[in-house]
């Protein structure tokens, strides 16, 4: 997942929940938190596709069992691959490192909660892979590709086309030396490019 694309998640994300919490009169309008979820999983329960559920037991100490709904395709296939609880902590230490990246009071109170919610579950943060982990500055994914091959190879020939990669032969290369799929497959630059050819052939 892109950066851009966990942004415009946390967005909708913040959305829902301050709503929710400013009708339980729990905050204010002003306020838009972020708190730790439990699970995340795909969501069979709706006929749209790509809706993913975000499960909060606990708001301000009171069990609530909130569920916040998103529409997001890598992430739900992600939900397809990992159990609940997985992705959930790749989650929190997603937004954990967003708000540490922050100054002021409230991002680091968040923080905390966040890092409590380790704590709770008994997990490791330092072993937990963020959903956005490994993205350079120059936008380079690297890590455990949460899709399918041929969505890496667009996604790659679309980043050159962005002026990410000289060519789509570097594209290639740098998923090879950086990319896994399948729970830690290497890729192969060759194979990368013969599948783009043979997917263009069968269309």
């Amino acid at each position: 997942m892109k950066k851009s694309e966990f942004d415009n998640i946390l967005k909708e994300f913040r959305n829902q929940l301050s709503k929710y919490l400013v009708l339980k009169d729990l905050i204010n309008r002003q306020d838009l938190p972020i708190l730790p979820v439990d699970e995340v999983s795909a969501d069979s329960t709706l006929d749209e596709k790509y809706r993913c559920a975000f499960i909060i037991y606990y708001i301000e100490g009171k069990l609530e069992d909130f569920v916040i709904t998103i529409e997001d395709a890598p992430l739900y296939e992600l939900c397809l691959q990992e159990d609940q609880e997985k992705v959930a902590a790749r989650w929190n230490k997603t937004i954990l490192e967003y708000c540490q990246k922050k100054q002021s009071i409230k991002y680091k109170r968040w923080a905390n909660k966040i890092e409590e919610w380790f704590d709770d579950e008994n997990i490791d943060i330092e072993e937990v892979v963020s959903l956005v982990d490994g993205f350079s500055d120059s936008n380079k994914f690297i890590g455990e590709w949460p899709d399918t091959k041929i969505s890496l190879v667009l996604d790659l020939r679309n980043d050159k086309d962005n002026g990410v990669y000289k060519t789509y032969a570097e594209a290639y290369r740098w998923a090879e030396e950086h990319i896994t799929v399948n729970g830690g497959e290497a890729v192969s630059a060759e194979r990368l490019a013969g599948l783009y050819y043979k997917s263009k052939s069968v269309n």
